[in-house]
């Protein structure tokens, strides 16, 4: 009865100190309340423990196959073994001989399954694992635990699914980076499958998302799936690795936990690779426990597996790998016996995990850079040595130690900024669960979560300070903290309601308080992610609305609009896969069957399905086939619609705005019969409507007509001979033509980059430029140095020139021409370019910014 008083006292006390610390004014009592919590839950759980123990299974004998399934795992796992190395000579000799990829890869499974076949036995051995002396402790049978846990994953399914598409409100440029670097693999770019990529990323995560784009194609559910499934996996994969610990009750206690965590949830919805550490860290601890108990090589073959394959996931799982090796020699050292019986099975396991390791490690070894990198970029040594002492390292100790309870990550992709980590529920548990193990330490089970949760928040610790506490290199510390909170949750309320009772209906109650405490914290997390990170500001701007708005306007639109998009959204890269159109089919067959999501498409990366825009050089538009055309452009081009107006009065403009009432973009709306009638034609007939021509590439053009006829261009009469003629729309005129001419001549020929013929119609127009904007005088190198290479009107200063525009290399452009003041007063200014800029009015320079390969801008104030 003492025990049960003290276990619900501690329990008490856990839960009023986990509400009362958020909160800087109860603080202080829940300090005092997580204490006392902590050492009443430790009487409590060893005289709950010294009654109904749950002892840690024994090792069994390992129990040897058959001599012929012996020999024929030797055989197979000497031939992998041998494929293993000699696809390993063969990738780092020649590192992009794709052949030794399904070598490497299947030498492994083959050497796997041979290890499975010399030493180990799928039943279980070494008696019953019965998790003590009460009757129905062990009362769970196996229908029921499938029920339940089907149960727990339908939760985690939902929680990690439900209005995928509102939460997180968006998609976040890493998860489409990566997705544009598997595109590029899928055209045909040769990545290493063992290098790396954007920001060292290892590329096998790559690699497995044009698995993902092939069978899914380029949608936003393809980019979520790259998470959605590993964070899935791991809550399956963590009841099986607590049942090997501490049995089936504990293991549902812990998927539970972890099926509705926000942390995990809101990782497992953001389409990016932080998911996988934790669920390839889950895996090979489960093997590894399994291995243990059943001696069986082929359980730590896997395990060196599994653990091998996450270095080609996320950075993060090398604080898995230093886990894992300190809780292996941390066992070896404690546990009487087990490096006597399990000396074979670590060497297994580390050399299937150097092997699988390999590939990667040889990019490592030639270019350390890749390597260290992204740790560098990131370390908090910065910190550091800017303070002179160690007093950062003390501050990001101190705030991971509070992620969980006081102040979480303040990233809004990351978190509810500042919210704790763990609901007050889990959070109490957890804090249980780590008092209870701190105790028990020279229990191997509670010890290995110890320095799970330990050497895991290094991951955020050594992180710069100005990101602590860190979330996302630390959220394999989730399933640790699951399986804490569950075995003190287990362990309380067996004390609380089993003890000294052994009727059924204590039974039913026991399970009835269980559920209603995890239906509790459950609901905590939802109302915590939907009803209020949902709907943060700052987590809305944190997923760049931008990028997404821009994306879903041009796939709502891009069958029935010729579409143009300012530079900077152009290059957006949620846009560019979700609107990716392959230039070619990249589905599968199977036997006669063939599947492609791309079939009806055409394009890649470097063609999609929209224009870049430079607006004062596109316009006007060739015809379109009575399509609108549909301008997408930074809010900065509402000051030149008049531009758009003079070609096509009927132009509609609106800023769109976000859900907080935020400008991002302004969308132009061009009628498709203007631009139809805007079009003149190459033919006698209307030659006398030609006011315009648009060169579409800069460059030396000769211009002629029949003979006899006059060309007028730009207000000069010409002879045909070569002249460098800039982007964009020139005034045109023909006159004179002979009467001879038949309806079907051309009457305008140019010779030039875009070829020697008769001007297509597509470049002439019946309207002349309208001759606003500044004189433009361009020049060959960064000088401005004669003489000029052409001139031109510029009708606005809003250009970002491609690569050979107007040429190939280094250019420099003067612009002139006279400025109205409207009224006496002081005028601020403000340009900005690439390379520099120098301000003239007056005939003085008001002010310059000249920092060759930079961006320049100045902001003179006058008073005109």
């Amino acid at each position: 009865m003492l025990t049960s008083v003290a276990t619900f006292i501690a329990i008490l006390l856990a839960l009023l100190g986990a509400f009362w610390l958020p909160d800087p004014v109860t603080r202080t009592q829940g300090i005092v309340a997580v204490a006392a919590a902590a050492v009443l839950a430790v009487y409590g759980f060893r005289a709950m423990e010294s009654v109904w123990p749950r002892p840690d299974p024994e090792d069994g004998p390992a129990v040897e196959r058959s001599r012929i399934a012996r020999q024929i795992g030797v055989i197979w796992l000497v031939v992998g073994l041998a494929l293993v190395g000699w696809a390993l000579f063969d990738i780092w000799t020649k590192p992009f001989a794709w052949d030794q990829t399904w070598r490497w890869f299947g030498g492994l499974v083959l050497a796997v399954v041979g290890s499975y076949l010399i030493g180990g036995q799928r039943a279980e051995v070494g008696g019953q694992r019965s998790e003590g002396g009460h009757p129905w402790e062990a009362y769970l049978p196996t229908w029921l635990q499938i029920v339940f846990l089907l149960g727990v994953m339908a939760v985690a399914i939902w929680f990690r699914v439900y209005h995928l598409q509102d939460m997180p409100p968006g998609v976040f440029i890493d998860e489409t980076n990566g997705a544009v670097d598997a595109l590029r693999i899928l055209e045909g770019r040769p990545d290493s499958p063992f290098g790396t990529g954007w920001y060292e990323i290892p590329n096998g995560y790559v690699y497995l998302q044009t698995l993902i784009f092939r069978l899914l194609g380029t949608t936003f559910f393809a980019i979520k799936f790259q998470s959605l499934l590993p964070g899935i996996l791991t809550v399956l994969a963590l009841f099986f690795l607590t049942r090997e610990l501490f049995g089936p009750r504990p293991a549902l206690f812990a998927t539970a936990f972890l099926a509705f965590n926000r942390w995990h949830v809101n990782m497992s919805r953001w389409g990016w690779i932080e998911v996988y550490p934790a669920l390839m860290q889950v895996l090979s601890l489960y093997f590894i426990e399994r291995a243990a108990r059943r001696r069986s090589w082929g359980d730590w073959a896997m395990a060196g597996f599994l653990l091998g394959l996450g270095m080609y996931t996320y950075l993060a799982i090398r604080m898995a790998v230093v886990a894992i090796g300190l809780y292996l020699a941390y066992r070896a050292l404690v546990q009487r016996g087990f490096l006597r019986r399990q000396w074979q099975g670590l060497l297994i396991f580390a050399l299937f995990y150097a092997f699988t390791f390999a590939p990667l490690a040889f990019t490592y070894a030639k270019n350390p850079f890749t390597l260290l990198n992204r740790s560098q970029q990131v370390s908090i040594t910065h910190d550091i040595e800017a303070a002179g002492n160690l007093q950062p390292l003390r501050e990001a100790v101190s705030r991971h130690l509070q992620m969980f309870h006081i102040a979480g990550d303040r990233n809004p992709r990351h978190n509810l900024p500042g919210e704790p980590m763990l609901d007050p529920i889990t959070g109490a548990f957890f804090l249980l669960g780590a008092a209870w193990a701190l105790w028990r330490w020279r229990d191997h089970r509670r010890m290995l979560l110890l320095i799970w949760v330990g050497v895991t928040l290094l991951g955020g610790i050594l992180s710069s300070l100005a990101e602590a506490p860190q979330a996302f290199r630390t959220l394999a510390v989730a399933p640790a903290v699951a399986i804490l909170a569950a075995d003190a949750y287990d362990l309380g309320l067996r004390s609380l309601i089993c003890q000294g009772r052994r009727y059924n209906v204590w039974r039913w109650l026991w399970g009835l308080v269980a559920v209603i405490g995890l239906v509790a914290a459950g609901w905590l997390n939802y109302d915590v992610y939907w009803h209020r990170q949902a709907q943060d500001p700052s987590v809305y701007s944190a997923f760049t609305p931008l990028e997404n708005e821009v994306a879903w306007e041009v796939m709502a639109k891009r069958n029935d609009h010729q579409l143009y998009l300012s530079p900077r959204l152009y290059y957006f890269s949620p846009l560019r896969v979700y609107s990716y159109q392959p230039s070619r089919p990249t589905g599968f067959q199977l036997g006669v069957l063939s599947y492609s999501p791309f079939d009806h498409l055409g394009g890649g990366l470097d063609q999609p399905g929209y224009q870049l825009a430079e607006p004062a050089l596109d316009i006007p538009l060739p015809d379109l086939g009575g399509d609108n055309a549909l301008f997408l452009l930074d809010t900065h081009f509402q000051y030149v619609l008049d531009h758009f107006r003079y070609f096509y009065p009927g132009t509609e403009a609106e800023i769109v705005y976000d859900r907080l009432d935020r400008p991002l973009y302004l969308s132009v709306t061009i009628p498709g019969d203007e631009i139809s009638a805007l079009q003149a034609a190459n033919n006698p007939e209307q030659a006398a409507s030609i006011r315009g021509i648009s060169i579409p590439t800069s460059g030396e053009y000769a211009l002629t007509a029949p003979t006899g006829a006059t060309l007028t261009l730009d207000g000069e009469v010409i002879d045909g001979t070569p002249r460098f003629l800039g982007r964009g729309l020139h005034a045109l005129s023909i006159s004179d033509l002979p009467m001879d001419l038949c309806a079907k001549e051309a009457v305008v020929f140019w010779d030039g980059p875009e070829g020697d013929g008769p001007v297509p119609d597509r470049y002439l127009f019946n309207k002349a430029p309208s001759g606003d904007g500044l004189l433009g005088t361009y020049f060959r190198g960064s000088e401005w140095a004669p003489p000029p290479l052409m001139q031109q009107v510029d009708p606005f200063l809003l250009a970002a020139w491609p690569e050979a525009e107007p040429v190939f290399g280094p250019f420099s452009v003067i612009w002139t021409g006279e400025l109205l003041v409207p009224s006496d007063g002081v005028y601020h200014f403000q340009l900005k370019a690439d390379d520099g800029v120098r301000f003239w009015l007056d005939g003085q320079v008001v002010d310059e910014s000249l920092i060759p390969d930079a961006a320049n801008a100045i902001q003179p104030t006058l008073d005109l």
